[in-house]
């Protein structure tokens, strides 16, 4: 029954999201822009890299970020996948594994996926 709640919240939040960047499309760029810039501000206000980063840059950010929302079990990326993003992890934790076998969980603040040997990245 905890699965059940769990997909359906997490189908209520997909629609939500759905719903909103249908509706961003019909508004000019800047208001996009904002609006986006407020519903991702929790994101963009937590990890270090972009505390620094000045307003233009988070807008433009913040425009790009696509929410998504997962139920407890399903997968995000299968082992030999091409990642072609990042990801953030707001809430929940994510299980690494490898035949089945936890290798590590990652919670709130970690970040995974495109190879961050690409950039440059300083930890405060």
């Amino acid at each position: 029954m905890e699965r059940l709640n769990a997909a359906v919240n997490s189908n209520h939040d997909l629609v939500l999201t759905s719903f909103s960047s249908q509706v961003l499309k019909h508004f000019p760029e800047c208001l996009q822009a904002d609006i986006c810039l407020h519903l991702n501000a929790s994101l963009l206000q937590s990890y270090p890299a972009f505390t620094s980063a000045p307003l233009g840059c988070l807008r433009a950010l913040a425009l790009r970020i696509k929410t998504t929302h997962l139920p407890p079990g399903d997968y995000i990326i299968y082992q030999g996948d091409e990642v072609n993003h990042l990801y953030f992890v707001i809430r929940g934790t994510v299980e690494v594994l490898t035949s089945d076998v936890i290798m590590a969980i990652l919670g709130q603040c970690c970040i995974f996926g495109l190879a961050l040997d690409m950039f440059v990245i300083q930890i405060f």
